[in-house]
């Protein structure tokens, strides 16, 4: 969604960092006027805004938020308004404020992996907290403390709702709202060090942290890291692996950038292909959050129409958390090529899905609503994710270390002599 574009993403194996802002929200807004607006324009603009949650319901939701407003502060409003859209249940429907971001951050980027929840970056003061698994949150495990702050955002599957739990579990205002907290600004968090040893400590959030500010773990080092692991790189792009016969393409965003056209990229990858006698094509769409699916139309011909990828073993698509919207039609797309695979996690979205997004803006605090026009039905059962067909996880020692056991096994994988029906 738009709100999730802001996020500045830096870290691979989807870790972001969420938009960062002061408290917001005025005295002067008039709330209520917001939430006849906001129940008013899902129900009319929204294709199917109650396929989850009764109308009255939902309206009765909004009635009670209505009477809290008196007694809430300034600051937990709009978060009590992304609860409530939350409630309709679809990703692509939220609230937020681009130009005036609702929330602030503990010193914690936080990485979901197949062992635990682990920081992967925080600030110089805190440096000893780099590699820690995080245990407990306020006196809550991390299991329910995630459950608590998970709700003021709407997630689709198991995926998306431990891509929004890494991200919420260092939000100061999720974490009070969902009764996680007593004090924003002394919260007491519990880790288990690197070394073994389990700490407490105490964090006060920022209202603005600079990208120089920021430690992560790995360090970008490209003489060790995996090249899917660098933060560093553009948009798109593809790397060959000469000793395996393969290229690695990674797919960023469904949007073109400044500094290449999609389609100019897509007829550059396929002529690498072509002159470096490539065997297995590598295509990473873990870090993709969407756009427009049709732009990536001239790789999916290409690919389809060469002999010596359109075969077993001939395509690995890598898909995770973090494929989502146009990503994850994409992924659906590429998997169509004769021979093609998925692997890795299974993606943040489900297969049939709401989409192609319009907005609107609440008239007195201008907060701004996402909603979807379209609903994208892939497959006639209700199933949660794309599934992998061969399921890979990182576990927080590969993760640490800078390397890729997702792509590691797509480059070694060898396909089944007796190849499964599709439909």
């Amino acid at each position: 969604m738009i709100f999730r574009r802001a996020l500045v993403q830096l870290l691979a194996a989807a870790v972001l960092i969420p938009a960062l802002s002061a408290q917001a929200a005025a005295e002067d807004v008039n709330w209520s006027d917001d939430l006849t607006a906001l129940v008013e324009g899902l129900a009319t603009k929204h294709l199917n805004p109650f396929f989850k949650i009764k109308r009255e319901e939902f309206e009765a939701a909004a009635g009670k938020l209505r009477d809290r407003l008196p007694d809430l502060p300034a600051w937990q409003i709009p978060v009590e308004i992304q609860r409530l859209v939350a409630m309709i249940g679809d990703a692509h429907t939220g609230v937020g404020s681009p130009a005036r971001p609702l929330t602030r951050q503990y010193p914690l980027v936080l990485a979901w992996l197949s062992d635990g929840v682990f920081v992967a970056a925080t600030t110089e003061p805190h440096a000893g907290l780099l590699k820690a698994r995080l245990l407990r949150v306020g006196d809550k495990s991390v299991d329910d403390a995630a459950k608590a702050v998970v709700p003021f955002a709407a997630v689709e599957n198991r995926a998306s709702f431990e891509r929004v739990a890494a991200r919420h579990l260092a939000v100061p205002e999720y974490l009070k709202a969902g009764g996680v907290i007593d004090d924003m600004d002394a919260a007491a968090f519990a880790f288990r060090t690197a070394d073994g040893k389990e700490l407490s400590i105490t964090l006060t959030p920022s209202a603005s942290v600079s990208a120089a500010e920021w430690k992560i773990a790995p360090a970008d080092d490209v003489t060790k890291q995996s090249p899917s692991r660098r933060r560093q790189r553009d948009t798109y792009g593809f790397h060959l692996i000469p000793d395996s016969k393969a290229i690695y393409v990674w797919y960023d965003q469904c949007t073109s950038a400044a500094f290449k056209s999609i389609p100019d990229w897509s007829k550059e990858t396929l002529t690498a292909i072509d002159e470096n006698n490539v065997e297995r094509v590598v295509f990473d769409l873990r870090r993709n959050g969407g756009g427009n699916s049709a732009l990536l139309a001239p790789m999916l011909v290409g690919l389809q129409s060469r002999e010596t990828i359109a075969r077993p073993g001939g395509l690995v698509i890598l898909i995770g958390r973090n494929t989502f919207s146009s990503a994850e039609l994409n992924a659906e797309a590429l998997r169509r090529i004769d021979g093609a695979i998925l692997m890795g996690y299974p993606t943040g979205q489900k297969p049939n899905a709401y989409g192609e997004v319009k907005t609107f803006t609440l008239p007195s605090s201008k907060l701004v609503v996402q909603y979807s026009t379209k609903f994208f039905k892939r497959t006639d059962e209700d199933v949660e994710s794309l599934m992998p067909d061969v399921r890979v996880e990182m576990a927080s020692a590969d993760f640490f270390a800078g390397g890729d056991v997702v792509l590691d096994a797509a480059l070694s994988w060898r396909p089944p002599a007796t190849q499964p029906d599709r439909e």
